[in-house]
């Protein structure tokens, strides 16, 4: 059993790749959820997640621009001590919550319309894709084992579909399909024998 655990400020992940699925565990400020993920609802489909509030960015750099002028004109009479400095903490505090809830991660498909996500760099790039690539190497040794044994017992029509989906999956390549299906072909191929009776 391979395992990952993930922190990043108020977040924590922690996966873990079992026989024939994936458990994940995730809690942050307001709750916690746990689950497991069989590897036949596993995609490969790996890509770059990026989640930002640009509104909030836009917001703190405007207030850093209104500090910067009331800064400027902080020796005018009318101009109330201390309110630049208020107005620049706002900014860095805003500022803050942005840099917080900006996350990058990788995003897995599944296949009933969800998703697992797993931050990029923690606790180190290497071990993330280290993680990934074996998870994906568990999932296919699972689906190979479990789908790809041609059976004679088995309706040849649904081998013919197992190995469409392994392929469809990206569990086997073409080659390895092309291959089985030969296999399968002549498994169910009608043997040659000698007519009549041997003495």
């Amino acid at each position: 059993m391979q395992t990952i655990k993930q922190r990043r400020f108020f977040t924590k992940r922690e996966y873990n790749i079992l026989d024939n699925k994936l458990h994940y565990k995730t809690s942050h400020i307001g709750g916690e959820t746990e689950g497991m993920v069989a590897f036949e609802d596993l995609s490969k489909e790996k890509t770059t997640y990026k989640s930002s509030n640009s509104a909030l960015l836009i917001i703190s750099i405007f207030i850093f621009g209104l500090a910067g002028l009331l800064f400027l004109i902080r020796n005018d009479k009318d101009y109330e001590s201390g309110t630049w400095e208020a107005v620049l903490f706002m900014g860095v505090v805003l500022f803050i919550i942005y840099f917080i809830m900006n996350e990058n991660s990788w995003k897995i498909r599944t296949n009933n319309k969800g998703y697992i996500f797993l931050f990029k760099k923690r606790p180190n790039e290497k071990s993330v894709d280290e993680f990934i690539s074996t998870l994906f190497l568990e999932r296919d040794n699972y689906l190979k084992e479990r789908y790809l044994n041609l059976d004679p017992n088995l309706s040849y029509e649904t081998q013919v579909n197992d190995l469409k989906w392994l392929l469809n999956v990206e569990a086997i390549n073409k080659k390895e399909f092309d291959k089985s299906y030969e296999d399968l072909k002549l498994l169910y191929a009608p043997k040659k024998g000698i007519i009549g009776f041997d003495r």
